[in-house]
């Protein structure tokens, strides 16, 4: 039996001491840490492949792979058979781009990222004549003299000029842009800048001899092509509760689009200017009956809400080239 001293004693052990007994071994914590660290990577591979996958793949209209569905048709893909005219057509300011399927080019485009997708569909038409061409331009840059929509636009067309002129094979000028401009400005008399600006261009290239085409930019949708993609697989329609929900594709064609009305409105007036100009309307060709066909044999027509895809550009080019020949062969 322990005397009084000795029950004492014992229960008076020092903490560090008693710390010690019931601390795991170092192998325990090595143990632990390890299942840790497997843990996250796990968690992280889930997050990063896994759900993605399971989010994006889909059981919506099944698009063909390939170049044709590419997100982003306004850089490197200008470049995909085609040559780098860089050297020629030098950039000035940033977003410049120049492409040409051939030395001696028979039709120029000129004008931002909307006349850089139709380079794209011109050229693969595989037209023997048509599909001779360039395309100068620059992003957000309209074809318009004496007016920049931002800064340097003017001394890069300046440039696109002066090519085009100088190139004697070119016959034909095309030139085309987005709509924004007229949703910016505030009325008549504002927009009145940007139609003045597109007549000096096309009085720049009447004067020059060449057979000008104004196109006219194509529809725009209210949702971005990518809901159209793929539907979502159930975990990402469970995802999508958490934060906004994805827009739905309506199906092959479509109502759901930007207003266009001003913009038209005001091309009108450039229309009622230059019988001898070639007005092209994409409209035509995309909604021949009202809604606008954004999937036609299981591919998208556009990259986003409004740039055409690869594949969209080459579906209305096909019919820009066709008005080309009956207008002037």
């Amino acid at each position: 039996m322990l005397s009084t001293h000795d029950t004492i004693a014992a229960s008076s052990t020092h903490p560090r001491q008693r710390a010690a007994r019931h601390a795991p071994a170092p192998h325990r914590w090595q143990a632990m840490a390890a299942v840790a660290k497997a843990a996250l990577l796990a968690a992280f591979a889930i997050v990063c492949g896994v759900l993605p996958w399971a989010a994006q793949a889909g059981d919506g209209p099944f698009l063909k792979d390939g170049p044709v569905n590419e997100r982003n048709i306004r850089h490197g893909s200008f470049y995909q058979g085609s040559q780098n005219c860089a050297d020629v057509f030098t950039p000035l300011i940033t977003n410049t781009w120049c492409a040409k399927t051939t030395n001696d080019p028979v039709v120029a485009l000129i004008g931002d990222s909307h006349a850089g997708q139709m380079y794209l569909g011109v050229r693969d038409t595989h037209d023997p004549v048509f599909s001779k061409v360039i395309y100068m331009g620059a992003g957000s840059c309209y074809p318009t003299v004496g007016h920049d929509s931002r800064e340097g636009c003017g001394k890069q067309l300046d440039l696109a000029f002066k090519i085009a002129d100088g190139m004697k094979s070119i016959q034909y000028v095309v030139i085309g842009a987005y709509y924004g401009w007229s949703v910016q400005v505030p009325d008549a008399a504002a927009a009145a800048v940007f139609i003045e600006g597109y007549r000096k261009t096309i009085d720049h290239f009447l004067a020059s001899g060449k057979h000008v085409v104004f196109l006219i930019d194509n529809p725009v949708l209210g949702f971005d092509s990518e809901a159209c993609r793929a539907r979502k697989r159930p975990i990402g329609k469970a995802l999508s509760l958490v934060g906004s929900k994805p827009p739905v594709c309506p199906g092959e064609y479509t109502s759901n689009l930007a207003d266009q009305s001003h913009y038209r409105t005001y091309i009108s007036q450039l229309i009622a200017a230059y019988p001898n100009v070639l007005f092209y309307d994409p409209k035509k060709k995309l909604c021949p009956e009202g809604p606008c066909r954004i999937i036609k044999d299981g591919l998208l027509l556009y990259s986003d809400d409004n740039h055409l895809s690869q594949y969209g550009a080459a579906y209305v080019a096909e019919d820009l080239v066709k008005d080309m020949k009956r207008r002037w062969q």
